[in-house]
């Protein structure tokens, strides 16, 4: 292992976070950064030349085959703080709402290029008129969950993608004096005491509670898993859309 490796591996761990505000904190607006996707990891990665070793990358802006522009990505927030179309009802045949973090987001894609438009263009070839409502980001089942109360009975989707939710996290069970008078070393260790006696729990009462909004209000629900991030040159992996 090479001593660029071992420091690019370094740099990474240390630098590299997927992270969200829930709702975003821009509302009808556009950039060129979000997140961990971030100008100055950028130029960081764009100081190491763009190639690196091991087929891995620092910010979700860079692959290994491609050369990217500071401009070249657009994030557009709707006026509630989510990257998508704006939440209102529509008379489309198949409407499918979708929620999740940085996969239904699309971290370091157009919006052209994450799995949900994909997924909808496949949808036309089906249905005589589609439509989908993108709630990203939205990182936790807990979130999650409280927004489909929200929207459901509103929006009456046909069906429901949940994308790669994490199922617990600090911020959802962590008091404000803990976050903020722990520090960064001492949070994860909290966290991960609570985080494995309890996540098998969480999920089975998740997946119950789903089973319910599924016969209650006659909607499919989908668990998709991490696969679909980076459909660039789009080639599904599974026929999701045969199941919709």
């Amino acid at each position: 292992m090479t001593e660029e490796y071992t420091n690019f591996k370094n740099f990474q761990r240390s630098h590299v976070r997927h992270w969200f505000d829930f709702p975003s904190e821009h509302k009808n607006e556009t950039l060129n950064f979000y997140a961990s996707d971030n100008e100055e990891t950028f130029d960081k990665n764009a100081s190491m030349d763009w190639k690196v070793q091991g087929g891995e990358t620092p910010t979700s802006h860079i692959t290994q085959d491609r050369t990217f522009t500071k401009d070249q990505i657009s994030y557009k927030f709707n006026s509630e703080g989510f990257r998508g179309p704006e939440i209102k009802p529509s008379d489309a045949e198949y409407k499918v709402l979708h929620y999740g973090g940085s996969f239904s987001f699309g971290s370091g894609l157009n919006e052209d290029e994450i799995y949900i438009h994909h997924l909808d263009q496949l949808l036309k070839q089906k249905y005589s008129s589609t439509h989908y409502w993108n709630i990203s980001p939205a990182n936790t089942m807990f979130e999650i969950t409280r927004l489909i109360e929200d929207h459901i009975i509103k929006l009456e989707p046909n069906a429901i993608v949940i994308s790669a939710p994490r199922f617990i996290q600090s911020i959802d069970f962590m008091t404000k004096a803990i976050k903020e008078t722990s520090t960064d070393k001492e949070i994860p260790k909290v966290f991960l005491d609570v985080k494995m006696q309890t996540k098998r729990h969480f999920r089975d009462i998740m997946f119950r509670y789903l089973n319910l909004i599924c016969s209650q209000y006659n909607v499919k629900i989908i668990m998709q898993m991490h696969q679909y991030k980076m459909w660039v040159g789009f080639e599904p992996k599974i026929d999701l859309h045969e199941n919709l």
